[in-house]
Parts: C-alpha cells; structure tokens; sequence
C-alpha cells in the first residue's frame, strides 16, 4: 500500500489446554493457554526482511453459567500476541488482540 504496509501473515499449528471446573452449583469457570507450534511469519511486501523467528499465543479466561440441564451462557476473555523477530537488526513486529466472547450453548 501507499503507507507502506502490506498484508502480513502468522502460520502454524496451535497446541495447547483449556479446562473448565465448577466453582459453585451452576457456575464456573473456563482457562486456557495455547501456543503455535514451529510458527511462521511472511509479509506480503517485504518491508522488514526475513524473519529470524516468530511466536504465537492465546490466553482465554471467563465463566459459564448452567441456566438448565440443557442451555449454558458462556463468556471469554482472549489476548492473543503475535511477533516476529528479523535478521540483521533490531527490528520486531508484534501484534496484539484482544477481545469479548459471549454465547449461548444448547445441548438437545
């Protein structure tokens, strides 16, 4: 683009856990942690040159509540980073989201 900066992507695999434990009767909470495995970074223009490395991970934490035997109301808390590092400088790219998850689950 005319400022400079083009699409970029983050590429892999993720691992990772998330559990979920009742705290009260109805209620409880959700952790997890994941990370890419052997992540990759590429630029569509290249503007900071070759990647020397890059890492990935997402961190969730939130709640769900048991309405009845069948309906749940869950909300999540995520942070994702995302950076990479370039050979011949001291040049890093990171990128960072965070965001709000809210929904209903069923079970029939």
């Amino acid at each position: 683009t005319s400022e400079g900066w083009g699409k970029t992507t983050f590429s892999g695999f993720f691992l990772g856990v998330k559990g979920r434990t009742p705290v009260l009767k109805n209620l409880g909470v959700i952790l997890g942690i994941e990370f890419m495995v052997k992540p990759k970074y590429e630029e569509e223009d290249v503007i900071f040159g070759e990647s020397e490395s890059a890492k990935i991970y997402e961190l969730n934490a939130g709640c769900y509540y048991h309405v009845g035997r069948s309906f749940t109301i869950e909300g999540l808390f995520n942070i994702t980073s995302a950076s990479a590092k370039f050979t011949g400088g001291s040049n890093e790219l990171t990128h960072k989201v965070t965001g709000l998850q809210a929904g209903v689950k069923y079970n029939f």
